[in-house]
Formats: C-alpha cells, sequence, structure tokens
C-alpha cells in the first residue's frame, strides 16, 4: 500500500513538472530545463520528548534511530546560480526509547515534500534550504520484549511542517550524492500534555533519469 501511493504521487508529480517544463521552455531558451531522478539513503533520526505532569516537565531520554528515505526529485534551475528543487520521499524516522528499564523503537512513516531552494555557488555543488512538508502514513512502537511486540500507537498528528538545510555535490552528469538536515518545527504529538519534535540527518544518492 505505501509503495502504491508514492507511485501514484510520483507520476503525478513528474507529469506536472512536464507540463511545467513545457511552459517554460515557451517563454526561454530553454537552456535551463527541468531534471528528474530518484534518490534513496539513510536516515539518522531522532525525536524530542517532552511530558508535563503535576510535579513539572521533563524529558524522555531518546537515541537516534537508523533507517531509510526513498523517492523522486526535480531540479529546476532559473539560471546558472538559483533552482527549486521539490521532491517526494517515504520516509521512515523515529527514536529508539529506554522507559522503565523496557527498550523500544518509535518509528513512524511519512510521505515527506521538501520544496528547496537550491543556490550554487560552484559548477558541482549546491546549498539546499526550504520547507518540508510531512503526512504520516503509519505508526509503529516496536517493544524489545518477549521476541518483540509491533503496536500501533495513535498519539501523533497527521501532519508535520519541518525545515530542512543540506548541500549536494554532483559526482557525474547523471550521479549525485548530498547530505540533510531536518528539523520539526510543529509538535507532533496529539496528547495534550506532551510535546515532540522530530529531527533527522540524511546522506543519500541520487540518479538522473531525464
Amino acid at each position: 500500500m505505501k509503495l502504491r501511493i508514492l507511485s501514484f504521487l510520483g507520476i503525478f508529480f513528474v507529469s506536472n513538472l512536464i507540463n511545467a517544463q513545457t511552459v517554460t521552455a515557451s517563454y526561454a531558451d530553454a537552456k535551463y530545463n527541468v531534471v528528474f531522478g530518484v534518490k534513496g539513503g539513510v536516515n539518522f533520526s531522532n525525536q524530542n520528548f517532552n511530558y508535563s505532569t503535576e510535579e513539572g516537565n521533563f524529558d524522555l531520554g531518546t537515541a537516534s534511530l537508523t533507517s531509510y528515505h526513498v523517492g523522486f526529485y526535480a531540479d529546476w534551475m532559473f539560471n546558472e546560480k538559483f533552482g527549486l528543487q521539490p521532491e517526494i520521499l517515504y520516509s521512515r524516522e523515529g527514536a529508539k526509547i529506554n522507559l522503565f528499564f523496557v527498550d523500544f523503537d518509535q518509528v513512524l512513516s511519512f510521505i515527506k515534500v521538501p520544496v528547496l531552494f537550491k543556490y550554487k555557488p560552484l559548477n558541482k555543488l549546491s546549498l539546499h534550504v526550504g520547507p518540508q512538508f510531512g503526512f504520516l502514513v503509519k505508526e509503529e512502537l516496536d517493544i524489545d520484549i518477549n521476541d518483540g511486540v509491533e503496536l500501533i500507537d495513535t498519539a501523533f498528528k497527521k501532519f508535520e511542517l519541518s525545515a530542512a538545510v543540506g548541500t549536494e555535490y554532483a559526482i557525474s552528469n547523471s550521479v549525485l550524492v548530498g547530505a540533510r538536515y531536518n528539523f520539526g518545527l510543529t509538535n507532533i504529538s496529539d496528547m495534550t500534555d506532551a510535546s515532540v519534535k522530530t529531527s533527522n540527518l540524511q546522506f543519500y544518492i541520487g540518479l538522473k533519469l531525464f
């Protein structure tokens, strides 16, 4: 189901940007076209938990969770230096948590839509910054007892707004590598006495399709 949703969004994403490219070409000399590709990589994510109780506030200790992201991107350069890079990604994020001597992984699966402004100080090097819109599609609480128990946790909101900053380097005309840091701007906890914000360090490789 996740792959069907991502595939549908990818087709919609690419078809609309092809239309945008066609319109752009009618107003310019087509020197700066839209490039489409796929990308994937590793996530090192974490969650900042803060709970309010009658005794006061306390932070829940967490550790980084390693997972992955995969999806589609478009590279739309306006000129030699500035451009826009929208993406659609399926991303598994979360944190490792120890609570009352019980270890568990809190895993949130998102469809992420970053819309990044791109600046190229050098021909092969680019810097990215912009907002990222997250849509929660699955929640998992993996408890490390009795050989592992997977439970559904419904204590999270379905939408997250975050910011992204990163850099990217073109190894060749068709292959690129990059690093990006995303940090949550909104509280994704659906509980009134808790606050949860995410962070995620990503490393990825991309492949230009056309």
